[in-house]
């Protein structure tokens, strides 16, 4: 399984944890980083940074198709995601061919619905938090390669932020909704065993009270062991 992973050159044991906490279950993964710096030298990434970017991987995430080619599947998510099974569970949700309906699904992502919930004002001690429709639905993906050959460099260098965000490079009845256990946003839902946590509003590494959020113990243990 192909997998990219954001990666923050201001927090760059977070990208380390968040593999190492997949390698628990699976060294068989190509696990590749998604590093601005490196696709900037390679004239892959040009964007002028925005006011509100929160991380080096904001919009970079969105040449995952064309660094893979094109080909197969690949699975992006967040730097800030803490693996509690082998990401390999994901396949299983791909639609079967005799389910004609959704036979033709080109994208995976949990469908977050937000807007019921308070999204907090700031997050990361200090970035102001946005709110819109498809909020963290882009934080983990899964794409079925072939179909996204528009998404090239070119696209996703001139694409606005929203149009990127808000997913109108894929037609929406094409995006399949994953089980919610598999982005479980840390401070926004309540369970007792998700498969992933998410610590979109900030996680133990900026010390202070997010040393104390839910699963900080289990990331810490897996930081003390890098």
């Amino acid at each position: 399984m192909k997998i990219f992973i954001g990666f923050d050159s201001k927090y760059p044991k977070v990208y380390q944890v968040c593999r190492r906490s997949i390698e628990r279950y699976s060294t068989k993964h190509e696990i590749v980083p998604i590093d601005k710096t490196r696709l900037i030298e390679q004239g892959l990434y040009w964007r002028d940074p925005i006011p509100g970017e929160s991380t080096d991987f904001a919009f970079t995430r969105f040449l995952v198709p064309y660094l893979s080619d094109f080909e197969g599947t690949s699975l992006f998510c967040d730097n800030d995601f803490l693996w509690r099974c082998d990401p390999e569970e994901l396949t299983r949700f791909w639609p079967r061919r005799r389910d004609i309906a959704i036979a033709d699904t080109d994208l995976m992502v949990v469908k977050h619905q937000l807007s019921n919930k308070v999204i907090h004002a700031e997050k990361m001690n200090g970035v102001i938090n946005k709110s819109y429709p498809k909020k963290c639905w882009t934080s983990l993906m899964f794409f079925k390669n072939k179909k996204f050959k528009h998404m090239t460099p070119e696209y996703v260098n001139t694409a606005s932020p929203s149009d990127l965000h808000e997913i109108v490079w894929c037609d929406e009845d094409k995006i399949a909704d994953l089980p919610l256990s598999y982005n479980h946003l840390i401070g926004y839902y309540e369970s007792k065993n998700p498969r992933s946590v998410h610590y979109t509003n900030g996680g133990p590494w900026l010390g202070g009270r997010y040393e104390k959020e839910e699963f900080a113990e289990e990331w810490f243990e897996i930081l003390n062991s890098l």
